[in-house]
């Protein structure tokens, strides 16, 4: 068994499409698409291609961009490109985009077309003592730290017509933190400036379009995507005045994380939603509390969060 020797991929885009036409044609891929590639270092994604790679795994029907039942090394080169995305991606866009995060399920140590195989090394085995707590579910809201903010200041995005780019102050010594949101169509910059927020604060620093975020902005959203509201702190929340959930206890994780089977951002995104009142709740009807008072949508019921 040989292992499969990954290579640089000048230009992913233009990669992608031409793997789309050959799939769609049921001739051969490209030499490119026939072995593990990676995206040059520094590769920044542009979010228009979100919709191109949608409708793309839409038209072509099949579980991989292969055109058939194995994936190719366009599949594992876009996986891999989109992992950052996929770890700040706001509840409404993972709404929005949900068989682009299919497609990304589906691929773990599936065999790549082209010459060769793909070893997986063993990890060796593991002598230490073995923590005997019980472990926490990465569903478990609890593990979300979510902080009440005020938004200082609003700009666009040099490079993106989606995004809005933020300083929110979260109370921190360290001072604002910089956060983009992808709310230019559905929050007027006037309505988002000096607003009050709830802002996850336990994620990674990401970079959107060149932008370091360093959290999200958590809102409200329909099914089709085209109403999307800020959660609003009640009357008398406090800048830095921390999120809890009605009747759960827990302390919020360090660091969140995207890891493939411990995706604490998609997983607790998945059991959030807004109530027949508007109000903001986890799982089975634990309310998302400010100071003992629930935190709202406006107008928006039965609604994703995220």
């Amino acid at each position: 068994m040989s292992e499969t020797k990954v290579k640089f991929c000048a230009d992913p885009v233009k990669l992608l499409r031409e793997t789309a036409v050959a799939a769609e044609a049921k001739s051969a891929l490209p030499d490119e698409a026939c072995v593990l590639t990676t995206a040059p270092e520094g590769y920044e994604l542009d979010l228009g291609c979100l919709d191109e790679l949608q409708a793309i795994l839409e038209k072509l029907g099949t579980p991989y961009l292969s055109g058939t039942d194995r994936s190719c090394g366009t599949d594992f080169l876009w996986r891999d490109i989109l992992q950052n995305w996929v770890a700040t991606a706001e509840g409404r866009d993972k709404a929005k985009y949900r068989f682009i995060l299919r497609w990304i399920s589906r691929m773990g140590r599936t065999p790549v077309l082209g010459e060769g195989e793909v070893v997986v090394a063993k990890k060796p085995r593991d002598s230490s003592p073995k923590d005997s707590s019980p472990k926490r579910s990465v569903s478990d809201p609890t593990r979300w730290k979510m902080v009440v903010g005020k938004v200082l200041k609003v700009w666009e995005h040099d490079n993106s017509d989606k995004l809005w780019c933020e300083e929110i102050d979260l109370g921190e010594e360290s001072g604002p933190r910089r956060i983009g949101s992808g709310l230019r169509q559905f929050v007027k910059k006037e309505d988002f400036e000096g607003a009050l927020v709830i802002v996850l604060a336990n994620m990674k620093e990401k970079k959107l379009g060149g932008f370091p975020s360093h959290g999200m902005v958590v809102c409200a959203s329909n099914d089709s995507h085209d109403a999307v509201e800020l959660l609003i702190p009640p009357t008398g929340s406090q800048v830095g005045d921390l999120v809890t959930f009605q009747g759960l206890t827990g302390q919020p994780d360090d660091i969140l994380t995207s890891k493939k089977n411990a995706d604490t951002i998609a997983s607790v995104m998945d059991i959030l939603k807004t109530d027949d009142n508007c109000i903001a709740t986890a799982g089975d009807g634990h309310q998302f509390l400010v100071r003992g008072l629930p935190v709202t949508s406006k107008t928006l019921k039965n609604a994703h969060v995220g």
